[in-house]
């Protein structure tokens, strides 16, 4: 099979590999590379659809989960071209895996400053000649690096550009959850429960990786922990997340309570994030043409994020929790690793008024946040837990779907 996929890599999903794309004033022949999941975007109205919804506000466009259509359909919002001149001075944008410029070149063209990330020299050098031959060197910089690996906080420093910043990306889906949960790890401030460094160790993004191996089937450890935040609302580096993945992928970050796709991923990433699924976007949009369907999702902080504790405890309760799916909660806590864990977090479940006969699916994520602070922070007091939660177990509707 393929090889280890970099979050780099430029766009969505793993092809056949087999395409070869002329790139350049010279014409260079381009052959991307499968063990970096190089299916590149080519569908013009999609790229600008998707460049459109990263320039816009948190409200953002796009339609509902239940009704998100394909690409191809009504834009949502006003297109985004790519063709040179001079654009009214747009907002500074960060994106991952920019490839040949899809998404890049709409994004300059509207007056954004880019901070392109690519793990490809090969790709940088061509988005490079692309961006330059339109006018628009000036307000691209471009960083070849795994932006699973990527100091994201120095990055921005040499950009020169004050957080928190949009982030975008047309991820390979191999590594889309992860590089989400990397994202949503180093990307947060602290009140938003994200852990503000995990040192060395790497133990904080290992827990990450934890829970989307669990939801995505993605093999591999994360990156290493995360670091110090720049100025920013709340200690932010990002202001939201823009991002392709694979549908099914994208369907459990954007699930709630009682949705079939609901899980420890959706449960993770809601605890600190809205997320909106824009539109899916079909195979033919790519060449190669990749074998699955991709969906635009779109992240917003939460304004009330219900704190969690230590955040690696909660991830991994969590991901344990949603372990044996088919099992009560009862039964899910008597399978915990560790006889010291089981008994907190039965203490914290009776405490709660928490009824065990429930499936963890059934539970809305601030019990699982309750859950997880009570049983590793006993002296914190339980009263009232959720009491803003409504009632079926939705997020509030400040996010979106």
């Amino acid at each position: 099979g393929p090889g280890r996929a970099r979050a780099g890599s430029g766009e969505a999903a793993v092809g056949p590999g087999t395409a070869v794309v002329s790139e350049g004033a010279a014409g260079r022949r381009f052959f991307p590379t499968r063990s970096r999941g190089q299916n590149f975007l080519h569908d013009r109205e999609v790229a600008a659809r998707f460049a459109a919804a990263v320039l816009a506000p948190s409200s953002g466009p796009g339609r509902s989960r239940a009704g998100g259509g394909e690409s191809g359909g009504e834009s949502g919002g006003e297109a985004v071209g790519e063709s040179g001149g001079e654009a009214p001075e747009g907002p500074a944008v960060v994106e991952i895996g920019a490839g040949k410029g899809a998404i890049t070149l709409p994004l300059l063209a509207a007056g954004a400053r880019v901070l392109a990330v690519e793990v490809d020299p090969r790709l940088a050098a061509v988005l490079r000649e692309r961006a330059g031959e339109r006018g628009f060197a000036s307000r691209l910089a471009i960083v070849t690096a795994d932006a699973l690996e990527l100091d994201f906080a120095a990055a921005l420093r040499d950009f020169g550009a004050a957080p928190p910043l949009p982030v975008c990306g047309n991820l390979p889906f191999s590594v889309g959850a992860r590089l989400l949960l990397r994202l949503l790890e180093v990307g947060l401030g602290a009140d938003h429960g994200i852990d503000k460094g995990g040192g060395d160790d790497g133990a904080d993004t290992g827990a990450a990786a934890a829970v989307e191996v669990g939801e995505a089937g993605d093999a591999g450890t994360g990156a290493e922990g995360g670091f110090e935040r720049e100025s920013g609302a709340g200690g932010a580096l990002f202001s939201s997340l823009t991002l392709t993945l694979q549908r099914e992928v994208a369907e459990r970050v954007t699930a709630r309570c009682g949705d079939p796709e609901y899980g420890a991923l959706s449960v993770v990433v809601r605890q600190a994030l809205s997320p909106r699924l824009l539109f899916r976007i079909h195979p033919a949009a790519f060449r190669p043409r990749p074998r699955v369907v991709a969906a635009v999702v779109r992240l917003t902080p939460r304004p009330d994020p219900p704190p969690v504790g230590d955040p690696q405890r909660f991830r991994a309760l969590t991901r344990a929790l949603f372990a044996h799916r088919r099992k009560t909660l009862g039964n899910s806590i008597a399978r915990l690793p560790e006889p010291e864990l089981r008994a907190r977090v039965a203490a914290a479940a009776a405490t709660l008024g928490l009824d065990l006969a429930r499936r963890p699916e059934e539970l809305p994520v601030t019990d699982f946040a309750a859950l997880s602070r009570w049983a590793n922070e006993p002296a914190n007091e339980p009263a009232n837990e959720g009491a803003n939660e409504p009632a079926n177990g939705s997020e509030p509707p400040a996010g979106g779907r």
